[in-house]
């Protein structure tokens, strides 16, 4: 228990440093181009999360194959919880929005899930480091390290902490607040619990990889809109998703039953493939015109 608490603070500690970088980064002092930022990103990731993950897994806790067997999803879970990731930038941004509106009315929208890529040349830069590098290290440190160390005292327990600790790492981000940083809460309880649920990180890894994967495209494709402010349609359209996200975490939740064994809701129905394939249509038509 010390020793992952302590684990924790040192990966905290990293992320306050890199943080406090970044707001001096308006002075012009850090770094004088995207790539050179983004590749000092990627340095303190590896060093903080990876880093946390290999000191807590394989020095700490011994061997941890555990957290990754083979053959516990099946295909047709992992694509549920594909579609979970992409799915779930809508409740994430607007729970935040909401928050934010009820208890700042007058206050502007900051827009705290809206991530910008601005040159072309940092594009894979930028979606090698958070679609594939973040989602991986983060998930081995909190749902792989710091939630088996903690699960002694109760998994619940165990997965609350093991959140609560992933929204305080995520503090003083580009455009947080104390109602994203609770949105990241959820979402580390979330995340907790398809980990407990399917006794793998791939379940986490996934959702978390292409809930990072989603936000990019909806940048690069300049539709982030579609998720900031608290408009007629954006609200409705959100609404819908969240809809859609419950679904497919209900699906993904039951694709297996009791241990291991495959559940009925395995397979996709010709509906639902022609409704799955009628949402990339028009995601991909969103972009155009956009």
């Amino acid at each position: 228990m010390r020793s992952a608490l302590l684990l924790t603070l040192g990966v905290c500690f990293v992320m306050s440093i890199y943080r406090a970088m970044i707001t001096l980064n308006g002075t012009g002092l850090i770094w004088p181009t995207h790539v050179f930022g983004l590749t000092l990103e990627v340095l303190v990731t590896l060093l903080a999360f990876g880093g946390g993950a290999y000191l807590g897994l394989c020095v700490l806790d011994g061997d941890q194959k555990k957290i990754l067997p083979r053959g516990v999803l099946s295909r047709a879970q992992m694509l549920w919880l594909a579609f979970m990731g992409v799915l779930l930038v809508a409740p994430m941004s607007l729970g935040a929005d909401v928050l934010d509106k009820i208890m700042h009315p007058q206050w502007p929208y900051a827009q705290p899930f809206a991530l910008h890529v601005d040159a072309p040349g940092v594009f894979l830069l930028t979606l090698l480091k958070s679609a594939l590098l973040v989602p991986v290290l983060e998930e081995l440190f909190f749902r792989g390290y710091l939630l088996g160390a903690l699960e002694r005292f109760g998994k619940w327990r165990a997965a609350l902490v093991s959140a609560l600790c992933f929204a305080a790492v995520h503090m003083g981000g580009k455009g947080s607040s104390e109602y994203v940083c609770l949105m990241y809460a959820a979402m580390g309880l979330l995340l907790a619990a398809l980990r407990l649920r399917t006794s793998s990180l791939l379940a986490p890894m996934l959702v978390h990889g292409c809930y990072n994967l989603t936000l990019i495209m909806l940048s690069s494709m300049g539709i982030g809109w579609l998720f900031e402010n608290l408009t007629l349609f954006t609200c409705a359209l959100r609404l819908g998703m969240c809809a859609a996200f419950v679904y497919c975490l209900r699906r993904a939740w039951l694709a297996r039953g009791v241990n291991g064994q495959i559940g009925q809701m395995e397979r996709l129905t010709k509906k639902e493939l022609a409704l799955v394939i009628a949402a990339g249509v028009a995601v991909l038509a969103a972009g155009v015109l956009g």
